[in-house]
């Protein structure tokens, strides 16, 4: 389920707006509006009202949960060119061309994940690449093999090791990792194809990441 707003014909550039919009693109809504508050630039005001108009779109017409929203799509295209001039020496003028920007904005709910793949989790085959999980257990990992893929969900619990390496013995050495949620990953994830094993950082405690790996 999504939500949108629009903003048509506002008095910035694209090029201007498209700066703004490249910092908040697949973020989760509050920190999408904490970046809007904290960046200096002449489009950060307009895109926060858009923002909130979208999710409260999604709150109100959608019955979304907003601390499962992210910022799925933001695009901007150009609006009308107003044409002024300015007038310069010996009667002459400068002609000034007035950029104005139509904004599309989209929050959808992160179930859409699982809408994707969850005809893969009926097939799938559960596996524990770091074991059982136990109460002190820093880290916890769940896999579930589903054909020639596999999904693998990781959290960091507690502790003061950020990064963890998970074996994954289903992998071949051609295998490819990508993170699908959230759909940013700024801890960041490297595959090791030579060990057959993923390196996952995640900076701060009770956070996850699911990953898809196409074996």
């Amino acid at each position: 389920m999504e939500a949108r707003a629009e903003l048509r014909q506002v008095r910035i550039s694209p090029r201007k707006v498209g700066v703004v919009l490249d910092l908040i693109r697949n973020k989760p809504c509050d920190m999408a509006m904490a970046i809007l508050k904290h960046t200096p630039k002449s489009a950060s005001e307009p895109l926060q009202k858009l923002l909130k108009s979208a999710m409260a779109n999604a709150e109100n017409n959608h019955s979304m949960d907003l601390s499962k929203c992210y910022v799925s799509c933001c695009h901007v295209g150009a609006g009308v060119t107003l044409k002024r001039i300015r007038p310069k020496d010996h009667g002459r003028a400068h002609r000034i061309l007035k950029r104005t920007s139509n904004i599309v904005l989209v929050v959808k709910e992160a179930l859409e994940c699982y809408k994707s793949i969850r005809d893969d989790i009926k097939k799938s085959v559960p596996f524990w690449p770091l074991g059982l999980s136990h109460i002190g257990d820093e880290w916890v990992t769940l896999g579930l093999k589903a054909g020639n893929k596999a999904y693998l969900a990781v959290w960091r619990r507690q502790g003061s090791n950020e990064c963890c390496n998970i074996p994954i013995r289903y992998a071949t050495e051609n295998a490819k990792v990508s993170c699908i949620y959230p759909s940013f990953d700024e801890g960041g994830h490297k595959f090791n194809p030579l060990s057959r094993s993923l390196s996952v950082k995640l900076p701060e405690c009770f956070t996850a990441r699911l990953f898809e790996i196409e074996l």
